[in-house]
């Protein structure tokens, strides 16, 4: 907004992109090409699931993905930034939790589990996040978190449960939950 027009009513600058599109779209653009790749992941996880073991399929992935970051750094950036001992140590073990083994668990899922099915079990990797992060490194959650961890959880229940979370969570009726699933749901 630009507060000192002439007339005082307040004018919107819209920026463009270097390729003139206006910002804004370039943002919903981008936003729907994430949500393609990212629904799409699902599918084509399940293909690569059934045709490799997924711990080559996670550590092709895996390293798929260290080539195309390494590209475009170098690109961006002009390189990698220097790190000493400790820090390469952490950043090793941050891929290998945070990328590898989430690639394992969840290509393993999939060759066990229907794609739409593990989608919903991937639905509560933030609620277990916030909660690791409650519980491992003492981080506070605020009332707004606590609220959000609560919300996202009784969706996915919702979900999961096929609408009927309360007879799931008393126990009236049985929910079919397979062994893979109770697997993908405790490696999440």
């Amino acid at each position: 907004m630009d507060a000192g027009s002439s007339n005082g009513t307040a004018r919107l600058d819209i920026a463009t992109s270097a390729v003139g599109i206006p910002t804004c779209s370039m943002l919903h653009a981008k936003l729907v090409t994430m949500a393609f790749f990212w629904g799409g992941t699902f599918i084509a996880g399940k293909v690569l699931a059934n045709t490799l073991p997924f711990y080559i399929a996670g550590f092709g992935r895996f390293f798929i993905a260290v080539l195309l970051l390494l590209i475009i750094v170098s690109r961006a950036e002009g390189g990698l930034p220097r790190l000493n001992r400790s820090q390469l140590m952490t950043t090793a073990a941050m891929g290998f939790t945070g990328i590898f083994m989430y690639n394992v668990c969840f290509l393993g899922a999939l060759s066990r589990i229907p794609a739409g099915r593990t989608a919903l079990f991937v639905s509560l990797t933030p609620i277990v996040t916030a909660l690791a992060a409650r519980a491992i490194f003492r981080e506070r959650l605020g009332a707004i978190r606590w609220l959000g961890v609560v919300i996202a959880f009784l969706g996915a229940l919702i979900v999961i449960s096929r609408g009927d979370p309360v007879r799931a969570v008393l126990g009236k009726h049985r929910i079919s939950v397979k062994r893979s699933e109770r697997f993908f749901c405790h490696m999440v």
